[in-house]
């Protein structure tokens, strides 16, 4: 669920980016892999570029290989309590400096409510193993 919410935000940063220079010739020119870790574990990232070189995401920054443990409940909560375009745009906006567009939102809530529902209702293993730490 990290990597498919990362994704869709990291996707938004850019169209939000090349969005706001309407009159320059900078495109999308691919992305840029790199491994992260995370609370959940290790999983290959692959960042958006543009021909110019200047994008610097926000939400995973250039060289940066740790993602914040509470990532998730910043890209869902808004999401899970039924927030409008606007107030979503206000908490992206106050938790990471970036300003994405109604519109820009409303397309990453399109690409991840569906991908939240496929999570939701997945099937689960009969049985799951539990681990502890035993302090002394």
């Amino acid at each position: 669920m990290t990597l498919c919410n990362t994704l869709t935000f990291l996707s938004a940063e850019i169209e939000s980016y090349l969005g706001q220079n309407l009159n320059s010739n900078n495109r999308r020119n691919g992305y840029s892999k790199k491994t992260v870790k995370s609370a959940l574990g290790s999983f290959e990232l692959e960042t958006p570029r543009e021909r110019n070189g200047e994008f610097e995401p926000v939400l995973v920054k250039k060289h940066q290989t740790k993602l914040s443990p509470e990532i998730d409940n910043h890209i869902l909560s808004p999401f899970s309590h039924g927030m409008s375009y606007s107030a979503i745009k206000e908490h992206i906006s106050e938790i990471y400096q970036l300003e994405v567009s109604e519109a820009a939102i409303s397309s990453i809530t399109d690409q991840l409510i569906p991908q939240l529902k496929a999570w939701q209702s997945r099937a689960l293993d009969s049985v799951y193993p539990i681990v502890g730490e035993v302090k002394k």
